[in-house]
């Protein structure tokens, strides 16, 4: 991968290299594509886009070899059981408790300080999220909404919703949550997110 021109290598004994870069942007840029080239990366973007593939598929597209997958993919086994999630291999796949799941794509595409956010909201998403400020209202709870958090959790749920993912919540929990006096607000969330996303 070829850096650009304006940036400069410089060499020092007993320190080793270093890049002197004059454009922050460029730089993220060229990180967003190193990333994006990188199997893993391919992979999870995929399984969040419900695409899902046998090792042999993911062989030809991303032209590796068997063992050199297998590889990959033991390292991503590592990080899901962190999250107490496996993985599936026909096909390739997540599986485990959907809440983790969850959770596990909102820490790999939002909140890791390592890359930058290379899935993004769509419009649609991002209306969600103004339609349902303008429902609930600028006070209450949006007053601990963080915006962008919000939004990449927006993504989320609604991908995986879209993919026929369901979240089995204990039945205390909702009975907890409806008996809060700010259940009405989730009501009237379901009912933004039904419409704003065709959803039955």
């Amino acid at each position: 991968k070829k850096i650009p021109l304006e940036w400069n290598i410089i060499f020092k004994k007993n320190v080793g290299y270093t890049i002197t870069i004059s454009d922050e942007f460029g730089f993220a840029n060229f990180i967003k594509e190193l990333i994006e080239e990188s199997p893993l990366f391919v992979i999870v973007s995929s399984l969040f886009n419900n695409e899902l593939f046998s090792i042999e598929e993911w062989e030809e597209r991303l032209y590796m070899t068997e063992s050199t997958l297998k590889r990959a993919l033991g390292v991503l086994r590592g990080v899901l059981q962190e999250f107490k999630l496996k993985l599936a291999l026909n096909p390739i796949d997540i599986s485990g408790n959907e809440v983790n799941i969850r959770y596990f794509f909102f820490q790999f595409f939002y909140s890791s300080d390592k890359t930058p956010h290379l899935q993004r909201p769509t419009a649609k998403e991002i209306l969600f999220y103004d339609q349902l400020k303008i429902t609930i209202g600028e006070g209450g709870a949006f007053n601990q909404l963080q915006y962008y958090r919000s939004l990449y959790w927006i993504m989320i749920i609604h991908r995986r919703v879209r993919s026929k993912h369901v979240a089995n919540l204990d039945d205390n929990l909702i009975k907890s949550v409806q008996s809060q006096t700010n259940y009405n607000y989730l009501s009237r969330t379901m009912e933004v997110f039904s419409t704003i996303f065709d959803l039955e």
